[in-house]
């Protein structure tokens, strides 16, 4: 979803954490096999240095991938899995009809220094009632977090500065489309979202102490953006 009042409600009464869960437990199902492979072989610790070794694992995690795919997810699982349309879809695997594109005279915003300019785009999209379609029949391998956080020993500075560039495009985009109450409002709920997260890190999970720290640098960066507000 867009950062909206929407999804900032969604997200309060966990929508999207009881949404992502059966959607990871329905993957797990059906790739169990390959989580083993990625534990077994600390995948996406050990070989980010190493580029020989890192084409190597990936090439193998592809042929397990499609092994899988072919043995367990059936014709039936598939049919199941619907094409449908949705808000906006991750830069990672995004394809655009391209005559479309160059009807609509739209392009990706510079503005936005990192993150969130295909979510810009796809708004724009949408509001000339182009349909934006996720279909999950096909797949990709996606090393979420690699231009910042694992490009080099300090990892913690480039979590820091990721989550950073990500609520500064949220801000950037709400500014763009909303009123002002509304991006108070949006930010305040992902300020009291991350609260909540903390609590519950406290209260139920003695071991997710770096869970609780990495909510805390949310909140931090939130107070500073709701500020600028």
């Amino acid at each position: 979803y867009y950062p909206s009042i929407k999804s900032s409600l969604l997200k309060l009464i966990a929508f999207e954490n009881i949404k992502n869960h059966l959607s990871k437990y329905k993957f797990n199902k059906y790739t169990h096999k390959l989580n083993l492979i990625l534990k077994k072989k600390n995948f996406f610790l050990d070989y980010t240095t190493n580029f020989k070794i890192f084409k190597n694992e990936i090439n193998e995690l592809e042929s397990q991938l499609l092994k899988i795919k072919s043995k367990h997810i059936t014709n039936e699982v598939i049919q199941n899995e619907v094409i449908h349309n949705v808000e906006y879809l991750d830069g990672a695997f995004l394809l655009f009809n391209k005559s479309k594109l160059d009807e609509s005279k739209l392009l990706f915003d510079e503005s936005y220094f990192f993150y969130s300019e295909e979510m810009d785009l796809c708004y724009n999209l949408n509001k000339l009632n182009y349909k934006i379609l996720f279909n999950p029949n096909y797949y990709l391998i996606h090393f979420r977090g690699y231009s910042l956080e694992n490009n080099n020993n300090n990892n913690s500075n480039n979590m820091t500065k990721s989550i950073e560039l990500i609520y500064n495009s949220n801000l950037l985009f709400c500014k763009k489309y909303y009123s002002k109450n509304v991006t108070k409002f949006y930010f305040y709920s992902e300020f009291l979202f991350r609260v909540l997260l903390i609590i519950k890190g406290y209260l139920f999970f003695s071991k997710s102490k770096a869970a609780v720290n990495r909510n805390k640098i949310h909140l931090n960066i939130l107070k500073k953006l709701i500020n600028k507000i």
